[in-house]
Formats: structure tokens, C-alpha cells, sequence
């Protein structure tokens, strides 16, 4: 079992055992009941199921993946098992940051109503590209992954036909801009980009996170109506999805 904590964007990887654990801790059993229940399934001594799940419930603890009943009502606590997409707002740091790039993206658009030659077209995609490179880089140090959760979550468009060189053209502009960014863009932040841009021209593409469980590997990529577009597909097929955006 792979859990994702949506507000640091942490994925926790899980044996069968720690899965039920994990799975009976959910529905609410003590901590008592689970030790019961796999003293039952497995030939070991209480004490050391004891022992390990008392282990496996420290670290969840620690990485706040759950919390003791007793401190819950703790205002300076919040739960971690959650996979809201509610309309949360973003914070008035960030909305300063979308609008000036917006406001660039605007700039591409009208540009689009002119006659510029292609080669401009590119170089402005792909300014914006690296724009949006680094207020997604900000947005993840400073408001953390649920930020970018929600900033993705809020802003989709209504499906229209996506037009291939459109497509083509956005892809490469994030392709120029990472490799002209200062330091490596990782796959979330350049799909994310990705996607965003798509989004404004109207194409419903999608944020997909997954993961390999052995050797555990993390890795996210863009979609359209189902078919990777900025990525190896033959790679892809060998990750479990554990959400779209």
C-alpha cells in the first residue's frame, strides 16, 4: 500500500502488514484489536506483534499520517487521512503571484491574434513557461503541495478539441524553459506547468501522480483524455496511479 499525504505531497510506502495495520487503524480498531488480529493470521509470539506494531504506529505517528484519539481535539492538530479537493482559496501571496502571471499569459494570448511568426509565438510560450516554472517552485517551498493541490483543482477549463500543434508547442516551451532553468525542474513542477498552460488555452489536461512500490520511486506526468503527452508511455505503464488533478 502507498499512502500520499496531499498537504506535503510525502508518500508513505507500506508492507502487507503495515497495510493492515494501517487498514484497521482507519476503521477505528484499537490498537489492542489489530495486535489480537494478527497474533490470529500469523505463527508469532504476542510480544513482538506487540513490539512491531507498536513500531508501525509510532511511525505513522511520527510522519502525523494518524493521530491518538485523545489529542485529536487539539486545535494545533489537523487530520491527515483526507483526500479533500475542496474550493479552498489560496493564500493572498499566492493570488499576487497568479495574477502577474496571468497577466503575462494574457500577453501570449493577444499575441496569438497577431501576425507573429512562429519563432516569437515559441520564445513567448516559452517566457511563460519559465515564469510559471518558478512561481510553481515558490508556491511548493513556501505554501508547501496542497497549495499547488488546489491551485491546479480550481482551475478547470471546459473541454474543447485540443489542436495538435497547440499541444506540440506548449510541450516544448516547458521542454526550452526547464532546461534553461537555473537549477533542475523535477517532473511535478514541470507537468504542473504543463497542465496549466493547457488549461488556459481551454484543454482539459490532467495532473497524474504515481508511483513504482519496488524500488519505491515517485514520479508525476501530464494526460489528455487519457494519453500521456510529455512523457515515455512504455515508463509510465509501470507506475501505480494514485491521483489525478
Amino acid at each position: 500500500m502507498v499512502v500520499l499525504d496531499l498537504r506535503s505531497g510525502r508518500y508513505s510506502a507500506l508492507n502487507p502488514v503495515g497495510a493492515l495495520v494501517w487498514s484497521r487503524v482507519r476503521d477505528g480498531a484499537s490498537r489492542h484489536a489489530v495486535v489480537e488480529e494478527l497474533h490470529q493470521q500469523f505463527d508469532v509470539p504476542p510480544a513482538r506483534i506487540d513490539r512491531d506494531v507498536e513500531s508501525i504506529l509510532s511511525k505513522l505517528e511520527l510522519d502525523r499520517l494518524i493521530i491518538p484519539v485523545q489529542r485529536s481535539v487539539r486545535h494545533d492538530r489537523v487530520p491527515i487521512v483526507t483526500t479533500s479537493t475542496g474550493e479552498s482559496p489560496l493564500p493572498k501571496s499566492t493570488e499576487s503571484w497568479a495574477t502577474s502571471v496571468q497577466t503575462l499569459s494574457g500577453v501570449e494570448q493577444e499575441a496569438g491574434r497577431t501576425t507573429m511568426n512562429r519563432a516569437s509565438l515559441d520564445v513567448i510560450w516559452t517566457m511563460v513557461a519559465f515564469m510559471m516554472l518558478v512561481y510553481v517552485d515558490l508556491m511548493m517551498k513556501v505554501f508547501g503541495f496542497p497549495c499547488l493541490y488546489d491551485f491546479l483543482n480550481n482551475r478547470t477549463p471546459s473541454s474543447r478539441p485540443a489542436d495538435a500543434t497547440v499541444l506540440r508547442r506548449i510541450i516544448d516551451a516547458v521542454d526550452r524553459a526547464a532546461s534553461a532553468y537555473p537549477k533542475r525542474a523535477w517532473c511535478l513542477q514541470r507537468s504542473a506547468v504543463c497542465v496549466w498552460l493547457l488549461r488556459r488555452r481551454g484543454i482539459p489536461a490532467d495532473l497524474v501522480l504515481g508511483v513504482r512500490t519496488f524500488p519505491f520511486e515517485a514520479h508525476a506526468w501530464a494526460e489528455l483524455a487519457g494519453r500521456v503527452i510529455n512523457d515515455t508511455t512504455s515508463y509510465i505503464k509501470r507506475l501505480l496511479v494514485l491521483d489525478r488533478i
